[in-house]
């Protein structure tokens, strides 16, 4: 019984000194956002010309923003979809990665009228968006799971 115990606590510490890493020490989109797990997917990766992941919050003012992070040179990038777009975390995005590299994003207001969506107008990137669509006209809609489905023959 005490080899067990003795094994244990040298497995255990062993596993913590390689494995455990300071929260500080990761890389963050932001330190203001926030978003609920009903919209999927929230965060994607893109291995195309760049290296980037891609994800999407709520601040806590009421802004939509989406950024991204850029596994080869560190660098985190982030702008604002939607200024004025109600304080709640329902209201985040979810993402659609087009054929051609491109993003379309999807969010509505939590409960409430329609749904809506901007593509990106550049392949990975970020930086500026086509005009926004109105996917639906309805009432009470709050989350999106956009999938990309192609036809089989």
């Amino acid at each position: 019984m005490k080899l067990f115990f003795y094994v244990s606590i040298i497995s255990c510490t062993f596993f913590q000194t390689f494995t455990s890493h300071k929260g500080e020490g990761y890389k963050t989109f932001t330190k203001n956002g926030g978003w609920c797990w009903f919209q999927d997917p929230r965060a994607v990766y893109i291995n195309g010309n760049k290296k980037r992941t891609y994800a999407g919050w709520m601040t806590n003012s009421g802004q939509l923003q989406i950024g991204y992070y850029d596994h080869e040179s560190d660098t985190i990038k982030k702008i604002t979809l939607k200024e004025s777009w109600d304080i709640d975390d329902h209201n985040n995005n979810s993402f659609l990665v087009l054929t051609d590299n491109r993003l379309t994003v999807f969010y509505a207001k939590h409960n409430k009228h329609g749904l809506f969506c901007k593509t990106a107008s550049i392949a990975e990137n970020i930086s500026k968006w086509e005009n926004e669509v109105t996917i639906s006209d309805s009432d009470h809609i709050t989350y999106s799971h956009p999938c990309y489905l192609t036809r089989i023959r």
